[in-house]
């Protein structure tokens, strides 16, 4: 019961203040515990396209983290092949019950949107970031039109 009044209370605080127009959430219709967001990041080669990142909430919430991944694939060096990326915020041992959806949401742009890269996931494509950025942005850009919608504010 507790879960479902946070979630309700998050959800009314993204609706009336939204983290920016780059950013749609959407409750399941059927399950308020699974999140839709649509994300349009701000940097190249990413800021054309739109990524579905799910967010799923445990029934625990918000006494534990909820888990996001990217159904969209997206070529960053901070996001596997699954969609999994790692968010401080959401690890379960430096998680905060008081820790709002907003915040990770937040997080989570800044995350794709970063410059800098203090631990990557994906090693080669960081390599390539750092050491070849025109070469990166050419091989992201090629990825977001085999997968990835063009977004549409």
């Amino acid at each position: 019961m507790a879960a479902s009044r946070r979630l309700k209370k998050d959800l009314e605080e993204l609706a009336k203040d939204p983290i920016s127009k780059n950013v749609k959430v959407k409750a399941s219709d059927d399950n308020m515990y699974h999140w839709c967001l649509e994300i349009n990041p701000r940097s190249e080669p990413f800021r054309k396209y739109k990524f579905i990142v799910r967010m799923i909430f445990p029934t625990e919430y918000p006494f534990k983290p909820p888990k996001l991944c990217f159904e969209t694939p997206i070529y960053h060096p901070n996001v596997n092949e699954q969609g999994h990326f790692c968010l401080d915020s959401i690890l379960p041992d430096q998680w905060k019950p008081a820790t709002p959806a907003k915040r990770i949401l937040t997080e989570l742009l800044e995350l794709i949107d970063s410059e800098t890269l203090p631990s990557p996931i994906r090693i080669d494509i960081a390599d390539e970031y750092v050491n070849n950025k025109e070469k990166f942005v050419k091989d992201a850009e090629k990825h977001c039109q085999a997968h990835a919608k063009i977004w549409i504010s």
